[in-house]
């Protein structure tokens, strides 16, 4: 996992790492299991902790609540080797400016802030767009709710080096990755035809396998794509330097 390989290069022995946005707390827990330091941070939900949180607490990580960039982390200045941030910034439903803020001063100098987030321009947007879908989260998702969860800004990559540029961190470099088409299983994600019709006779069942495995099809044109032409594909991994 390109994260993880990133996280595990930038940090020194015995180093300690601060992840937020937990998550499912997969990158945490595989740091800590090799030997370093980790506390995980992530915000509450109506107050209570999310279930990433408890599953980390459960496989004994240092957990933290806190919505960055609008509370303070409870933790001293320079006090991470390297923060770690992945899928975050797109949720920010305001200017990621005071977020970035927050990363610099509990990172220590020359530390190292590792960002993740899905390209804006990868390729299945392109081609939602052309359909005439919107890349942004349905309305009826979160129409009767409080806030919105989902996704409020996506970033190309020059905007996150104008992003980190701006925030005054140093030695900014990127590269695109390709971590959701390689997936064999994401054909069933587009629409999970075969499940939903086992039921209704041989031959509608054999024409659900056949859409099915068009979309494998399709998944597999879209990898060869990506690997040719890097930025349609459906994520940045973006380090960077915090000055001394």
């Amino acid at each position: 996992m390109a994260e993880t390989k990133a996280v595990i290069n930038r940090l020194p022995p015995g180093g300690t790492l601060i992840d937020i946005g937990t998550g499912a707390g997969i990158l945490p827990h595989a740091v800590h299991l090799l030997g370093y330091k980790v506390i995980t941070i992530d915000q509450s939900i109506n107050g209570k902790s999310t279930w990433g949180i408890e599953r980390a607490q459960a496989l004994g990580l240092e957990t933290a609540t806190a919505t960055i960039g609008k509370e303070p982390v409870n933790s001293p200045d320079g006090v991470a080797d390297v923060i770690f941030a992945g899928d975050v910034v797109e949720h920010l439903p305001d200017s990621p400016r005071l977020f970035m803020k927050e990363v610099a001063r509990i990172l220590k100098p020359k530390g190292w802030c590792i960002l993740t987030t899905p390209n804006a321009v990868r390729l299945p947007v392109r081609l939602k767009i052309v359909l005439g879908y919107s890349n942004w989260m349905p309305l009826k998702e979160y129409f009767y709710e409080e806030t919105n969860l989902g996704h409020h800004k996506e970033y190309v990559a020059n905007e996150l080096v104008d992003l980190l540029t701006w925030s005054h961190f140093e030695n900014i470099n990127y590269n695109f990755i390709e971590d959701t088409l390689r997936r064999v299983g994401i054909a069933k994600s587009f629409s999970d035809i075969q499940t939903r019709n086992r039921h209704i006779g041989k031959r509608k069942y054999r024409e659900s396998f056949d859409a099915l495995n068009y979309m494998e099809y399709i998944r597999i044109i879209a990898v060869a794509i990506t690997t040719i032409i890097p930025t349609l594909r459906s994520s940045i991994i973006c380090q960077s330097q915090n000055p001394s």
